[in-house]
């Protein structure tokens, strides 16, 4: 039986704001590095890989009340973060099968709607 070790990848998003959003944000965050540590093992499910992925940069993508006042402005950031740091997380894998689960994920005509679980 084939022994699969974890590889652990190390991914980081550069804080990129637009200059709509610097208003409320320049200074501490303008330049700041989120990194996140993300482990995979080809042997664990595709979905789950991802979901912990999804998890811990949402984890490591949090921006504080205090570091920028705007909502809509913390909101941007995060999210922007976290698309960085899985894309990048995702390329580092060289896992194509993970690659490939991203790509559905991330394309939105192939996204279930959550309602139609409901049905």
């Amino acid at each position: 039986m084939q022994k699969f070790m974890k590889t652990l990848i190390t991914a980081t998003a550069i804080s990129a704001i637009s200059a709509a959003s610097a208003v409320s944000a320049v200074g501490a965050l303008a330049d700041s590095d989120f990194s996140a540590k993300f482990d995979y093992s080809p042997a664990d499910p595709v979905e789950a890989t991802y979901a912990r992925f999804e998890s811990i940069a949402r984890a490591s993508c949090k921006v504080s009340r205090g570091e920028v006042a705007d909502l809509g402005t913390r909101v941007r950031m995060e999210k922007a973060c976290r698309t960085e740091l899985i894309n990048d997380a995702v390329k580092a894998t060289n896992f194509q099968p993970l690659a490939t689960y991203h790509a559905q994920m991330t394309t939105p005509s192939s996204r279930k709607p959550l309602l139609a679980a409901s049905k």
